[in-house]
């Protein structure tokens, strides 16, 4: 029996569509090449800022539409305009900011075309690295910062040690209470958006957008924001070196994103 061909195929970025180099393979980039030319649709999903996603999907040649911070934002890669987004109310993003710096931690805040960081650490110097972006450092307190420049945040973001994670994100969780949404997209990532946006309703979103349903989506990802989108997808696949909690959860794909994973999975379900 052949199997299913999913027309819509979005993946998450980090640790799934790039290699730990973050290098997006010519073999993947052909199959993306080639599901598209035969009618396919692909897009990315990210837990990563517009400021950092959006030079990478337009270098990689991809159209359409993006989703960055959590499902937070999607936007139009062309002309980079959002066509969906969700930010924290001023007041909450300053209440979990307090709260991140009572608790001693490091913080990141996010607008779409910029962030703020609370200081020059270790983590603001691999995260400026990493995404070719530059973060601004307040004179004061984040929480006041934002709150005196009546901010709207996409996202907030803690870098710490990995074996802090886990524990980080249930005293976050009981210290902010209802209103928003916490996750991770990486073993030394804490991210806080607000309720009701993840890369599940972006996948909904999008797929509603691209006249698609659901069920005719196939998910790729890695990490713990990645779960509901997998979930919600007609066909949620971990990549070989996602998260033992995703893996225990969905279908897990016998290759990393080191081996092409997501080339080979659009060369197996893809147009």
């Amino acid at each position: 029996m052949d199997k299913k061909k999913y027309r819509l195929i979005i993946s998450d970025f980090d640790g799934t569509l790039c290699d730990d180099e973050k290098r997006v393979s010519e073999r993947t980039l052909r199959a993306v090449k080639g599901h598209l030319s035969r009618g396919g649709l692909f897009a990315v999903s990210t837990g990563r800022s517009f400021q950092s996603i959006i030079s990478i999907v337009r270098n990689l040649g991809l159209k359409g539409l993006v989703s960055c911070f959590n499902g937070a934002l999607v936007a139009d890669i062309e002309s980079g305009e959002p066509i969906y987004s969700k930010s924290l109310t001023v007041e909450q993003g300053v209440f979990a900011l307090e709260t991140i710096e009572r608790l001693g931690f490091y913080a990141q805040c996010y607008e779409p075309d910029r962030f703020f960081a609370s200081a020059k650490t270790k983590y603001l110097e691999l995260y400026e690295k990493l995404t070719g972006t530059k973060g601004i450092i307040p004179s004061e307190k984040l929480s006041e910062f934002v709150g005196k420049n009546e901010i709207r945040l996409n996202k907030i973001l803690s870098m710490l040690p990995a074996k802090d994670r886990d524990e980080t994100i249930e005293t976050l969780k009981n210290a902010l209470g209802d209103g928003y949404f916490i996750t991770s997209g990486g073993e030394n990532l804490v991210e806080v958006c607000v309720k009701g946006c993840s890369k599940g309703k972006a996948l909904s979103f999008i797929a509603e957008r691209y006249g698609v349903k659901t069920q005719d989506v196939l998910a790729v990802g890695d990490s713990l924001n990645d779960l509901e989108m997998l979930k919600t997808a007609g066909l949620g696949i971990a990549v070989a070196n996602a998260e033992e909690t995703l893996k225990k959860q969905v279908f897990t794909y016998p290759f990393s994103n080191g081996e092409d994973a997501v080339g080979r999975i659009i060369e197996e379900y893809g147009f």
